[in-house]
């Protein structure tokens, strides 16, 4: 029992050490302004959207970035979405 503490306490610190490093990762490339300017486009059709698009879309789709689970959800809305942000680009 003594030395099951150790060894699951290493391998604790062995699994933050792999995954926090990632999700940090995750992280900056998700605030980053290439993605900013990728939601935007999504968004609105342009590099930059309007402030309140840029509320709704563009913070909705850093966040699918951010967490992917959240992508059926944001599929759903993002038609709606695109309207309000007055999407320029075609039927996409």
């Amino acid at each position: 029992m003594v030395l099951r503490v150790p060894i699951l306490s290493l391998a604790v610190a062995v699994a933050a050490a792999i995954v926090l490093p990632a999700l940090s990762v995750a992280q900056d490339r998700c605030a980053s302004s290439a993605q900013q300017r990728t939601c935007s486009m999504q968004c609105c059709g342009r590099t930059s959207c309007a402030p309140a698009c840029q509320a709704d879309c563009v913070r909705a789709c850093i966040e699918v970035c951010r967490a992917p689970q959240k992508q059926t959800s944001y599929q759903g809305q993002l038609t709606e979405m695109k309207q309000r942000c007055g999407y320029v680009g075609g039927a996409k």
